[in-house]
């Protein structure tokens, strides 16, 4: 297939070739093709890549929806993230009260998304 030069085929292309470059820029960008797929499925194992990788310089807040194990209330919140445990972490919520946030049985919060964001560096 031949394009003619000045064409508005090549034009297309050319168009088409930016809009790839700058979806490839975006999610590079944003943390890479890794985190972008595991927020998309809101996994813990993403938010614990997250926290290994930026968590000793900065403060990363986790979007949780979720249970409250204690009365089974809906949670959809931010939370800081305090530390990795087991498959779940310990949060901080904006009041100061500190959870389990986890799938394990004895977690307070019972997780059913969870992803992250990396914050402001931490002091």
């Amino acid at each position: 297939m031949r394009l003619k030069t000045g064409s508005n085929v090549e034009y297309f292309v050319l168009v088409v070739l930016v809009a790839i470059a700058l979806a490839v820029f975006n999610i590079n960008n944003s943390g890479g093709l890794f985190t972008q797929f595991n927020r998309l499925i809101a996994s813990p194992s993403g938010v614990e890549h997250i926290y290994n990788e930026s968590g000793s310089t900065h403060l990363i807040k986790a979007k949780i929806k979720g249970v409250r194990t204690s009365d089974r209330s809906k949670i959809n919140d931010t939370f800081l993230i305090i530390q990795s445990l087991g498959t779940g972490f310990l949060v901080q919520s904006d009041n100061g009260k500190i959870y389990k946030a986890s799938t394990e049985p004895d977690a307070q919060i019972f997780l059913e998304e969870i992803t992250a964001d990396v914050g402001r560096a931490a002091m």
